[in-house]
């Protein structure tokens, strides 16, 4: 080991990832930061994952291009869409190819430029040593009258997959680290717990919640389960939400149904962002439209009558349901794929329509897939 080892803790990112197989870097402009997920190999043969940010990153900048990256992974087409033809030994399109692209083979072995000296990694425990699969982000300084920096992101050895899971788990961890709350904390694990030793308030029929409520003209089918977000209101004007659902006989259908709504209105919202110019930079619009059924109609009906004998848990006293949005499917033995959704409001509320807007749809989505999944 060189004195400049023994003496630093650092390494420069041309010592840290030494000759490396592939193509040589494209200096497109000057690197300012850096930042990677390495495969190691231990002195006992065991392999594991380290995260190495040079000095002074912005954590900010750097989740911002991750995420969009991702963004860009996530409209590839999945490596488990189709099955390959016999002939064929990779699937075109799948994201594992993107390791060829951006190092296409073996050619010869590269170091980088003393261009990127100034970008410094924490050094690697004494016996652990770099495998040739990584992920690796360079950024450069914001040009004047841009908002974002330049980057360039180059991936070894990893397949789609992978790379996606490890680029989530990355955003994940920026995400957590900038959260406004103590890593780690959740607000809501006490009064979870607490929850969990609560009995079920008493059930109701969930027509006695919307008990003379127009609704918009919906299908008939014969539905299984229901799961409705509700805004309450309390005898002195205060206001929020609450969840009522039927006892779904499998919690996993409940997610899958949240899951997928919130998608559809995720897209939904993307694609209807002003104009195309007016979106900020690498935003793209999906090629299909998200939405699954036709927008709802004005109120004209009262709730089918079947919808309505589902049972639900009752409010708390001295609360009135003052609008909802709603999720009900079918039986999923016989048709799993349907997902109904409506939309009303209490007629003394005067509530405007569309009842529920598509952003707060969003996050009373997500929100509740949350609490599903924890």
């Amino acid at each position: 080991m060189s004195a400049e080892f023994e003496t630093s803790p650092y390494l420069s990112l041309p010592q840290w990832l030494g000759s490396y197989a592939g193509d040589p870097f494209e200096d497109e402009f000057p690197a300012a930061h850096a930042w990677g997920l390495f495969e190691i190999m231990d002195e006992g043969g065991r392999f594991g994952w380290i995260e190495r940010s040079s000095l002074g990153y912005d954590a900010q900048a750097i989740c911002a291009q991750l995420s969009g990256f991702l963004g860009d992974v996530e409209r590839w087409p999945s490596a488990t869409d189709n099955d390959p033809e016999p002939e064929e030994t990779e699937v075109l399109g799948d994201p594992a190819s993107l390791a060829d692209q951006a190092l296409p083979g073996d050619e010869g072995s590269f170091r980088l430029s003393s261009d990127y000296d100034g970008l410094t990694f924490i050094q690697m425990r004494p016996g652990d040593r770099l495998t040739d699969r990584w992920v690796l982000l360079i950024m450069g300084t914001v040009p004047p009258d841009e908002h974002e920096a330049p980057a360039q992101i180059r991936i070894r050895g990893l397949s789609g997959p992978e790379l996606e899971g490890y680029l989530r788990l990355a955003v994940a961890r920026f995400t957590e680290s900038l959260s406004w709350s103590a890593p780690g904390e959740r607000e809501d694990e006490d009064s979870a717990e607490d929850e969990d030793d609560e009995p079920r308030a008493r059930d109701t029929a969930f027509g006695e919640l919307v008990s003379g409520w127009d609704f918009p003209a919906h299908a008939q089918w014969a539905p299984a389960e229901l799961w409705a977000a509700i805004e309450i209101e309390s005898t002195r004007g205060e206001r929020c939400w609450v969840e009522r659902s039927t006892t779904w006989r499998d919690p996993r259908l409940l997610a899958a149904t949240l899951l997928r709504q919130a998608r559809l209105v995720e897209d939904a919202l993307i694609n209807d962002w002003d104009e195309p110019e007016d979106r900020p930079p690498r935003a793209r619009v999906p090629e299909t439209p998200a939405a699954d059924e036709p927008d709802p109609a004005t109120p004209v009906g009262l709730l089918d009558a079947r919808l309505a004998a589902l049972r639900v848990p009752a409010l708390p006293p001295g609360w009135r349901a003052r609008r909802l949005m709603l999720l009900s499917i079918p039986d999923p033995a016989l048709d799993p794929l349907s997902v109904h959704r409506l939309y009303a409001a209490n007629p003394d509320a005067w509530v405007a329509y569309p009842f529920v807007s598509d952003a707060e749809e969003l996050g009373l989505l997500r929100g509740a897939l949350r609490y599903a999944i924890r």
